[in-house]
């Protein structure tokens, strides 16, 4: 079994960097920083922000299926922890980042450097 590499999302360079030449997923230390500038922090926060965040929901990992979508918002940072990659997270009572596993498919905002 081959160890994890927490490193290929990791800024502009990153090996498996998804976004386009310029760009990069932020941290969730600068998703907390947005989420701290919302007027609410949950959903209507999200998409009244300048980022206009939509509620995407996610893609199971268990049966591939989207989930939430229409109810939660979840988004990937390039921020790690032991062996689960951070998200933004949020629905129409809160907004916070956290831990999540990585097999679950969640949507991408990058932003430019």
């Amino acid at each position: 079994m081959k160890s994890q590499n927490a490193d290929l999302w990791q800024a502009e360079t990153g090996i498996n960097n998804p976004c386009p030449t310029g760009f990069r997923l932020p941290t969730a230390s600068e998703f907390n920083e947005e989420i701290a500038t919302w007027k609410t922090k949950n959903a209507n926060g999200a998409f009244l922000s300048p980022l206009k965040l939509p509620l995407t929901g996610y893609r199971s990992n268990s049966d591939g299926k989207i989930t939430d979508s229409g109810y939660n918002g979840d988004y990937w940072t390039s921020t790690t922890t032991n062996s689960y990659s951070n998200g933004l997270y949020f629905d129409e009572n809160s907004a916070a980042t956290d831990a999540g596993g990585r097999g679950v498919g969640v949507a991408v905002r990058c932003i430019k450097n």
